[in-house]
């Protein structure tokens, strides 16, 4: 690989990881350090800031989830308000 092909993807990397961290915001807070362990190792997350993220994450897909059983189940006939949770 040519060192300008190599450039041409680091300078998207970097654009890529630039995105992502204006979505990110430094947090600090108390957490169970055996809980964040055990979901570090059932995610196979690499850090513990992923390991939070993913777990936000699975907790927003949980709730999608969780709405479409409803949806099926006849819980909200109007599925335009169920959007607007």
């Amino acid at each position: 690989m040519t060192w300008e092909a190599r450039l041409r993807i680091l300078l998207r990397t970097i654009h890529h990881v630039g995105g992502i961290m204006k979505s990110l915001k430094r947090k600090n807070f108390l957490i169970d350090e055996e809980a964040l362990k055990k979901a570090k190792r059932i995610l196979g997350a690499k850090t513990e800031s992923d390991t939070v993220r993913q777990a936000l994450s699975l907790v927003a897909f949980r709730k999608a989830v969780m709405r479409g059983y409803d949806r099926a189940a006849g819980k909200y006939p109007d599925f335009g308000a169920a959007d607007r949770e």
